[in-house]
């Protein structure tokens, strides 16, 4: 078997974030044992990949169902390697004859862009967490909703090194709308009513390759700062305070027109 990866590139809709990153195992989970296995992977294989496979179809089934284990298969070659054989035996039990990988470049395309396709919905799945470099890791943001772009990838092959052979290297484009929410903060009726947001953006979408227009991206926005008390009423900077300073400035206007109108009441009885 040829060793292939995967680069997942990612774009998101905050300005504090313009450029282009790559989603690798500590973007999708901050757990010790997820840091340490793909610290070793980049140590023997190109640095901002995962492995994957173009020559057998993978359904979200036959990945494990923890994010943090699947990140941790992604980061471990004899484990993968494994893991693939396993399937290759499965099949092999379901159509009783042994699976014959293809040399047709047009089946290799079609399981390449399954499989993308296949991981790109469990890794932005709606409400699945997502530390941004940079961010503070204890309050990740929420993905809302995600865009592959033109549903396409490219190719690029990565010359043998002392750590590791020829490896074919796969190449996606995602943008991704994030909620500044932490995942914790996000209630059901938010997510049904991100679910219907997506669902619509998606359609938009389809339509908009099956009329070749031009694929937009999600509108940018700022991040908003979450130190206490920063932030008050209608989300601006010293709300609370500004507010208290507005009624102080009431209270003595109202206690000038007090003070005013008993004077002259006063001079009137003289």
């Amino acid at each position: 078997m040829a060793l292939t990866v995967i680069e997942i590139n990612y774009s998101t809709n905050f300005y504090e974030y313009p450029m282009t990153y790559q989603y690798i195992p500590t973007t999708g989970s901050k757990t010790q044992d997820v840091a340490k296995i793909y610290s070793k992977y980049e140590t023997k294989l190109p640095k901002d990949t995962m492995l994957f496979t173009d020559f057998i179809k993978l359904d979200k089934s036959d990945y494990p169902s923890n994010l943090a284990d699947l990140l941790n298969l992604l980061s471990s070659p004899n484990e993968y390697l494994q893991f693939l054989e396993d399937k290759l035996k499965k099949e092999k039990r379901r159509t009783g004859k042994s699976y014959s990988i293809s040399n047709n470049d047009r089946i290799t395309r079609k399981i390449t862009e399954y499989n993308i396709d296949t991981l790109l919905k469990i890794f932005f799945k709606l409400g699945n967490r997502i530390y941004l470099p940079g961010a503070d890791t204890n309050r990740p943001y929420t993905i809302e909703d995600y865009n592959w772009v033109r549903n396409s990838y490219s190719e690029s092959n990565i010359n043998a090194t002392s750590t590791h052979p020829k490896i074919l290297k796969i190449s996606v484009m995602v943008n991704l709308k994030l909620n500044q929410k932490p995942q914790k903060a996000v209630n059901m009726d938010e997510l049904k009513k991100m679910d219907c947001k997506s669902r619509k953006n998606r359609i938009d979408r389809i339509y908009s390759i099956l009329t070749k227009n031009k694929e937009t991206s999600y509108k940018k926005e700022s991040i908003k700062k979450t130190t206490p008390g920063l932030w008050g009423t209608g989300g601006k900077v010293g709300g609370r305070k500004r507010n208290r300073t507005r009624r102080k400035r009431k209270y003595k206007i109202r206690r000038k027109k007090r003070n005013s109108t008993k004077r002259n009441s006063t001079k009137r009885k003289r």
